[in-house]
């Protein structure tokens, strides 16, 4: 067990009114000190003064497209999606996880993350 991170995944079970599902975009935020401008890659990692190190990443999911981090307003991330998704129900979409550690180089290495790839 972990407890170095929190994660969270959107399902869309079947549904009569849902069979074909367009996405958009995904519009999930992160407020994250110290994080520049500009278009962000996952995993994305920072150094927060007084906590340690934070990472946003997510475990993939086939067929999903990938996301970025881009700067909304002051220290707020928002998740974007690469390119437009056509899915269909059920649907699983990625987990989006954020992680917190002391260390940047064992903070990728969490238990946590294995765990949500089972």
């Amino acid at each position: 067990m972990a407890d170095d991170g929190v994660a969270f995944r959107y399902v869309i079970p079947r549904s009569t009114p849902l069979g074909d599902i367009p996405i958009d975009d995904e519009v999930t935020e992160f407020d994250v000190a110290g994080a520049s401008t500009g278009s962000k890659a996952l995993p994305f990692v920072v150094e927060q003064p007084g906590v340690g190190w934070v990472a946003i990443t997510e475990v993939r999911v086939a067929q999903y497209p990938r996301v970025r981090l881009v700067r909304a307003e002051g220290t707020i991330l928002v998740r974007r999606l690469a390119t437009a998704f056509e899915g269909a129900t059920p649907l699983t979409c990625p987990w989006r996880v954020a992680l917190v550690g002391r260390d940047r180089e064992r903070l990728l290495q969490s238990e946590f993350l294995r765990g949500l790839g089972r």
